[in-house]
């Protein structure tokens, strides 16, 4: 399954990186990650591994956590693997006037069994992938508490 949203957010691009570099807004920003643990280099920065558990829906799913590419200011990858499921997850910022587009794009692939329910798994990873977007756009806009009211905003976003 392969995903692709884009957001516009009104803020300078270096305050994002801030986010990627794990300041407070991170989990902020990503309320479904209930814990991350750096088992190696810094958050954030390419080559560091992390131990992540995340909520998704009424579960909880532990994944490492690996930054393959860093190109600050302009992209960092990371790959997500659990028992569940692999994907790689590329974001991306492109200078657009006084904000940028935020563009993520992930490959996600299911493991064993897991590919039976990719129905109901793969549409809640998909919802994450763009709640976290919003939640950094309302964030960096100076809304750090909107993202709690789900207002409706729409992002470009394809699935395959």
């Amino acid at each position: 399954m392969k995903i692709q949203y884009e957001i516009e957010i009104n803020a300078p691009v270096d305050k994002i990186w801030a986010i990627f570099d794990g300041d407070a807004a991170y989990f902020q920003t990503h309320p479904t990650i209930k814990s991350y643990v750096a088992t190696n280099g810094k958050h954030g920065h390419e080559g560091t591994v992390a131990r992540l558990i995340t909520s998704e829906g009424p579960y909880e799913i532990e994944s490492t956590s690996t930054v393959i590419e860093r190109e600050a200011p302009r992209a960092i990858s990371y790959m997500f693997q659990s028992g569940v499921a692999s994907y790689t997850l590329h974001c991306r910022m492109e200078p657009r006037g006084d904000g940028f587009l935020y563009t993520n794009e992930a490959k996600l692939v299911f493991h064993g069994l897991y590919k039976l329910v990719m129905p109901i798994f793969g549409p809640l990873i998909c919802s994450r992938i763009y709640d976290n977007m919003r939640h950094v756009k309302d964030y960096l806009e100076g809304r750090s508490e909107a993202f709690l009211e789900k207002p409706a905003l729409q992002a470009t976003g394809k699935t395959a």
